[in-house]
């Protein structure tokens, strides 16, 4: 009797010692079901792959089954079951009556490529292009998990935000953030002003102007571009001309636009002249003279001048024989600037009898003046007698 109980105790103690070499640690819920975590690897799972246990055997989350049997087998099985976590088709149901099937909650990013250009994967990403319409294609590391980019953007300038969102098989969601700048191959100007004055931009710009200096202010359309130029200049008389260089924001992109500023000389208004007859100078009040007299005994005159612009012009066309009685003379100054200003000369000569009666009136004024002249200085010097 005591040799047939030890022989069961043997069998139990022996039985028990099978299954636990081909088990691994850690509890097991109602299911017969844990959690890995550590050795994983070993066992042909993930850490924190979610399993449950039959036996000697047991099934990992994409419903492989994993058999103690032997090593061989074991790791027959790690990479059968690697491979069936990405291409198991046994969503939710037991593919035996003894394994349970666990849905993947894998919500990272395998890759990221824009332009087909590799993106270093982080949870924000920064990301530059020159392509405002660019192709965005995201592959997750889960085969069954579903990808949602924000939109495929038309980027505008500057940084542009785009959500990723990555849904894992068992719906678990996580999302990532993609920065794209936008790099600008914008190199327009899109103001420019001189002397401010507004100035229509083309490639070559030609203007005038009488300013000895001026003042150059280029905008360009895109705030990140480069503008060089020189903000202020003398002008020297004639063609100026200057270049303006706007490179993009890329740093490669150029645009040049010449600049020709014809400076044109202050052109003269001045139409003021001197102006003598036989050798007496003439004097004029709102261009216009006096009378200006001759005898009897002048019959010709000759007209003198002298312009104080000596790039000013005269229209003076005049007959030098002089008639009796009254005469205008009428000329034109043109100034540098083809301001014009008319002239009148009053001309009157004497007749032979009108100088005689011109001659004793002078003599009796002559007189009439001499002797008031004398009676006052008479009067004069008796009021300082009678003072005394």
């Amino acid at each position: 009797m005591k040799k047939r109980r030890k022989i069961i105790i043997l069998l139990v103690t022996i039985l028990l010692i099978n299954e636990n070499a081909f088990a691994h640690p850690g509890r097991t819920d109602g299911n017969g079901c844990h959690t890995c975590r550590t050795n994983c690897e070993s066992w042909g799972l993930r850490k924190n792959e979610y399993h449950c246990h039959n036996g000697n055997s047991y099934s990992n989350s994409s419903g492989s089954n994993n058999s103690g049997s032997s090593s061989n087998s074991n790791s027959s099985n790690n990479s059968s079951g690697s491979n069936s976590s990405s291409g198991s088709t046994n969503q939710g149901s037991s593919t035996s009556s003894n394994e349970i099937y666990v849905k993947s909650n894998d919500t990272s990013i395998a890759s990221i490529t824009i332009d087909n250009i590799d993106v270093n994967i982080d949870e924000e990403m920064n990301f530059s292009t020159i392509n405002q319409n660019p192709t965005i294609l995201v592959t997750p590391s889960h085969n069954k998990a579903s990808v949602e980019v924000e939109k495929n953007p038309t980027l505008k300038s500057g940084n542009n935000k785009i959500i990723i969102t990555i849904t894992a098989e068992d719906s678990t969601k996580k999302q990532y953030i993609l920065n794209i700048k936008l790099i600008s191959m914008d190199a327009t100007l899109k103001n420019l002003r001189i002397n401010e004055q507004n100035i229509t931009i083309q490639d070559e710009i030609k203007m005038e102007t009488t300013d000895e200096k001026i003042s150059i202010r280029a905008i360009p359309t895109n705030k990140n571009a480069k503008v060089i130029y020189d903000k202020d200049k003398k002008l020297k008389i004639g063609n100026n001309q200057f270049i303006i260089q706007v490179t993009a924001e890329d740093g490669i992109t150029n645009k040049q636009y010449t600049l020709n500023i014809e400076r044109k000389r202050v052109l003269s208004n001045n139409t003021n002249v001197k102006i003598s007859i036989n050798g007496k100078e003439v004097k004029f009040n709102h261009n216009k003279s006096n009378t200006i007299y001759f005898s009897y005994n002048t019959d010709k005159i000759e007209i003198d001048y002298e312009l104080e612009d000596e790039k000013s012009k005269i229209d003076l066309e005049y007959d030098k024989n002089l008639q009796v009685g009254s005469r205008e003379i009428k000329f034109k100054i043109i100034s540098e600037s083809n301001k014009t200003e008319e002239y009148i000369i009053n001309l009157y000569r004497y007749d032979k009898y009108e100088e005689v009666i011109s001659t004793i009136i002078g003599i009796i004024m002559i007189f009439v003046l001499g002797f008031g002249t004398y009676k006052l200085f008479k009067l004069l010097k008796k009021m300082r007698r009678i003072k005394l």
